[in-house]
């Protein structure tokens, strides 16, 4: 038996036969196959969603502060496990949605990173 892991499935291979097994939800780190990256941009502000409902149990920067890409931004923890959310873009942080505490809702954003002026989103 060998397994091969794709981004949106699962293929098992059982005596030379080929099993794709879709998956509900991306792996970690992966956007979902019908996720635009431009899907996450209003009016050049790309805003961070919550990737499940939870509790923000820290927030890793403050309004203003410039950011990287990859850069984690804030943790909320579900199910007592803690996930690290991070940044998609560079650019500075221009709005905090949420408080350290508070419960978010899958979807929700919680923050808003502007790109610097001069440079495209």
């Amino acid at each position: 038996m060998l397994a091969q892991d794709a981004r949106d499935r699962i293929d098992v291979i059982v005596g030379g036969v080929t099993y794709s097994i879709a998956t509900a939800r991306p792996r970690k780190g992966r956007p979902r196959p019908d996720e635009d990256e431009e899907a996450h941009f209003e009016n050049g502000i790309w805003l961070l969603r919550s990737p499940q409902t939870g509790s923000v149990v820290d927030i890793r920067v403050a309004l203003g502060d410039r950011v990287e890409q990859g850069a984690i931004l804030m943790v909320v923890e579900a199910m007592k496990m803690q996930n690290e959310l991070l940044s998609r873009v560079a650019g500075s942080v221009s709005a905090i949605k949420a408080d350290k505490g508070q419960r978010v809702e899958n979807g929700s954003v919680l923050m808003e990173i502007s790109a610097p002026p001069g440079e495209p989103p």
